[in-house]
């Protein structure tokens, strides 16, 4: 074998490597995706998978269930389980407010604590109305009370989990004034 062929050989090694390289990163991630964002495998190629290709039910809501906040003392349960890893957030939306709230501070007197279960033993408990926040739509106003937990830090994945809410007090102005509630859960863009 000449000097020159060795060469080409060479080359042709190296360019044959660089090719496989660049379509393993550029293959293997789409492909891998559920496996990644549940953080099972390459947990540093999360980011990557879930801005260029995410699973199409990465940011699906994971519970979306009416509640009664008119009555205290009442515990509300709701089943859910967690697919991917990340940041969740808990969302108690107050449908179409009084219009009067918009732009005003508001005192909020509804006290809840949503209490996150599995099989029966406490993971965490929260607080949602310590955070309230007047959103405003193109019709009508929602009010929303909110509170996050990370997953699989405070919730485990693939896990069923109940999800209690408990009422403490009442607010009647929004008993009246307040169309629906409903509880939330999403996960969080991490971009």
């Amino acid at each position: 074998m000449t000097k020159k062929n060795s060469k080409r050989s060479l080359f042709t090694v190296i360019v044959l490597i660089l090719v496989c390289l660049v379509v393993i990163s550029f293959l293997l991630p789409p492909l891998l995706r559920v496996p990644i964002c549940k953080g099972k495998i390459l947990g540093f190629l999360r980011p990557y998978v879930q801005i260029f290709c995410p699973p199409k039910d990465l940011y699906d809501i994971v519970l979306n269930e009416r509640i009664d906040i008119s009555e205290p003392n009442k515990n509300q349960t709701f089943n859910f389980k967690i697919k991917y890893i990340g940041q969740y957030a808990t969302h108690v939306t107050l449908d179409e407010l009084d219009d009067k709230l918009y732009g005003k501070k508001y005192d909020l007197k509804l006290q809840m604590r949503l209490n996150f279960y599995k099989d029966g033993v406490l993971l965490i408990s929260k607080n949602p109305a310590d955070y309230y926040q007047k959103s405003w739509g193109l019709d009508r106003g929602d009010g929303e009370i909110k509170c996050d937990f990370e997953v699989p830090k405070d919730v485990p994945i693939d896990t069923n989990i109940t999800c209690e809410v408990r009422i403490f007090a009442t607010d009647p102005y929004l008993n009246n004034h307040c169309k629906g509630t409903r509880l939330f859960i999403h996960k969080y863009s991490e971009e």
